[in-house]
């Protein structure tokens, strides 16, 4: 399906890297607590990792819904709220980034 949205494309994209970043951090250990992005003062609360049962108990479920296993979520950071146009600027601004949509001409202004 074609996206007419690139923005949010865009902003989805901002969100996955600055996830990932904050990942990288968090896994080397320089980050014990929430904390602030310095570039997009995004705002980004830790969540612990944790364990559960996935997959269909009830036996009515589909056959790649079986079995049921045990599965881990890894220690993660999350934005509090959603990228906003002006974060997505700043961060455009400070590393040269390029959306999917800028690269095939969809985007003419993000500003």
């Amino acid at each position: 399906m074609e996206n007419h949205y690139p923005m949010k494309q865009g902003a989805t994209n901002l969100s996955i890297i600055i996830l990932a970043a904050a990942f990288l951090l968090m896994s080397s250990g320089a980050m014990a607590a929430d904390f602030t992005e310095p570039v997009t003062g995004m705002k980004f609360t830790k969540i612990e990792s944790t364990n559960f049962q996935m997959g269909d108990a009830s036996g009515q479920g589909r056959a790649n819904e079986r079995p049921v296993t045990q599965t881990t979520v890894p220690t993660y950071f999350i934005g509090e709220n959603e990228v906003t146009a002006r974060q997505f600027n700043k961060f455009v601004k400070a590393t040269g980034y390029r959306t999917d949509a800028e690269k095939i001409g969809w985007v003419l202004d993000i500003d």
